[in-house]
């Protein structure tokens, strides 16, 4: 039986960007979660490619989980 394929179209964009940025915390299976999007972008993790302002962010959303 072939699974039928998600439709993510109701999913709103500000919730698509919080669930990307998330896929950098250590929150269990966000990274997993964020490369199952359409579009999404290649977790490097690289921390010198992201400014100051990003990482408060993610350090703010992995707190407060």
């Amino acid at each position: 039986m072939n699974p039928q394929p998600k439709d993510y179209s109701s999913i709103s964009p500000s919730a698509k960007s919080l669930l990307l940025l998330k896929g950098y915390t250590g929150i269990p299976y966000a990274k997993e979660t964020a490369a199952l999007m359409p579009g999404s972008e290649v977790f490097d993790l690289d921390f010198g490619a992201k400014d100051f302002w990003f990482w408060m962010r993610v350090v703010h959303f992995e707190l407060r989980y």
